[in-house]
C-alpha cells in the first residue's frame, strides 16, 4: 500500500516536477509524484532505432493509405499527428485519458519524464542584458547556471559571446558541413562591419563520460523521439532516478488528478485527487502542492479549483 500522506505533492513529472520531486526528496522531505502517464523503458518502450520501413506509423497519417487506426488519431490529435515517426507510447492518445471535443493543439505528453523525453536538449544561458529587468543579476544566477550544466551534462564550444555566456560544457560535437559553411559566412559578415555572432549547438545530451554513468551519444538523430541510450538528460533518467534513490520520493503513475482538496478553513491545500486506469478515485494528503503539469494543464487544474481563494 502507497503511503497516503506527504510533507509535499509533485503533480506532474516534466522538466519541472522531476527537479522539484528530486530536490524536495534530497533534502529529507517525503514526497509524492504524480503523473498521469505511465513509466518507458528506453530502447524497449520505444525503439527509435529501427528502420523507417518497419515503422507503420511513419506513414503520413493524412494519406488515403494510412491504416483507419492512424487516420482516427490524426483527428483526434492534429498536432501530434503531424509527428508521424513519434513512437505510440510518447502520444497522449496512448494512454487511457484521452480528452474528447476540441483538441488542444500543443504538444502534450503523458509519460514519466513529460516532453523532457522529446526534448532536443538545447541549454543556453540568459545573458547579463537579459537580466537587466530583472531584481536579480546575471551574475546571481550563474553559479546555479554551472550547477545545472554539472548535473544535466552539457556539451557546447567556448564561444566567448557577451551575452550568450559560456558555460561549463563537455567536448563539443564537431560541426558538420553545413553549420561551418554558415560560421564561415558569419565571419565574412562580421569582417564587413555586420553586427552579428554564429553559435553552435550547446546541448544536454553527453559526449563522453559522465559522473550519471549514462551512455555517450552516438549521433542517430533522434533525440526528440525519446533517446534509447539515456544519453540525452531528461526528468526521468536523472533526478526522478536519483530522487527514488534517496527513498524519500514515491512515484503515482498512470493518476490522473481530477481536483485540488482544500482543507477545513478554505484557505489551504490539503492534498489532491486522482483516478487510476480502472476508475478508481483516490486521495493523497499532503502539506504543500506543486503543481507542474505543463502550462495549459496547470491552469486547468487551478480554474477547476472549486476554493473561492
Amino acid at each position: 500500500m502507497h503511503r497516503r500522506n506527504f510533507d509535499v505533492c509533485v503533480v506532474g513529472s516534466g522538466p519541472g516536477g522531476g527537479i522539484a520531486a528530486y530536490v524536495l526528496a534530497k533534502a529529507g522531505l517525503k514526497v509524492a509524484l504524480v503523473e498521469a502517464g505511465r513509466s518507458l523503458r528506453p530502447g524497449i518502450d520505444y525503439n527509435t532505432h529501427a528502420w523507417p520501413y518497419e515503422v507503420l506509423e511513419r506513414q503520413l497519417q493524412s494519406g488515403r493509405n494510412s491504416p483507419p487506426h492512424l487516420k482516427t488519431q490524426a483527428m483526434r490529435q492534429p498536432r501530434i499527428a503531424e509527428y508521424a515517426t513519434a513512437p505510440p507510447q510518447l502520444r497522449m492518445e496512448s494512454d487511457h485519458f484521452t480528452p474528447v471535443g476540441d483538441r488542444p493543439r500543443h504538444g502534450w505528453l503523458k509519460a514519466v519524464g513529460g516532453r523532457s523525453l522529446c526534448w532536443a536538449g538545447h541549454s543556453l544561458r540568459f545573458g547579463p542584458l537579459d537580466f537587466r529587468q530583472w531584481p536579480i543579476s546575471y551574475e546571481e544566477v550563474a553559479p546555479y547556471y554551472s550547477r545545472a550544466e554539472r548535473f544535466m551534462g552539457v556539451y557546447g564550444y567556448k564561444d566567448g559571446l557577451d551575452n550568450l555566456p559560456d558555460g561549463e560544457f563537455l567536448k563539443p560535437v564537431r560541426m558538420r558541413c553545413p553549420e561551418a559553411a554558415l560560421q564561415r559566412g558569419v565571419q565574412k559578415l562580421k569582417a564587413g562591419g555586420r553586427k552579428i555572432e554564429f553559435i553552435a549547438q550547446r546541448k544536454a545530451i553527453l559526449t563522453e563520460k559522465h559522473w550519471s554513468k549514462r551512455s555517450p551519444c552516438h549521433y542517430c538523430g533522434r533525440c526528440m523521439q525519446g533517446c534509447d541510450t539515456d544519453s540525452k538528460y531528461n526528468s526521468a533518467n536523472m533526478p526522478i532516478r536519483l530522487g527514488l534513490q534517496t527513498g524519500n520520493l514515491t512515484m503515482f503513475t498512470e493518476a490522473m488528478m481530477t481536483g485540488i482538496l482544500i482543507d477545513a478553513s478554505g484557505r489551504l491545500v490539503s492534498g489532491i485527487e486522482y483516478t487510476s486506469p480502472r476508475g478508481a478515485v483516490a486521495k493523497i494528503e499532503c502539506k504543500a502542492l506543486v503543481l507542474a503539469c505543463s502550462a495549459v494543464e496547470t491552469a486547468r487544474q487551478l480554474l477547476l479549483n472549486k476554493s473561492k481563494e
